[in-house]
């Protein structure tokens, strides 16, 4: 849980200045045999982190009022999350 937590509030602050309309986003657990790597899989998941990145940066967006000024926003059109043990 305690994973999670810190998680999100790390994608938070990463993904505080990314448009969310136009970004993909790519995760990607570069240390899949550890135990750090294992419990990255079995705990979130790179389908989970995807969604936390979307929902992180809509959530930025909308809390400091900003998602209905698109030219305010950079033009970012990747977004990477890798976990490394």
């Amino acid at each position: 849980m305690a994973a999670r937590i810190l998680l999100v509030s790390l994608l938070i602050v990463a993904l505080s200045a990314v448009d969310a309309g136009a970004v993909r986003y790519t995760v990607r657990n570069a240390a899949p045999n550890t135990p750090g790597g294992r419990r990255f899989n079995r705990d979130l998941g790179v389908p989970y982190t995807e969604r936390i990145m979307a929902s992180s940066t809509d959530f930025i967006w909308k809390i400091f009022n900003q998602d209905s000024h698109p030219k305010e926003k950079k033009n970012v059109q990747l977004a990477v999350c890798s976990h490394i043990s």
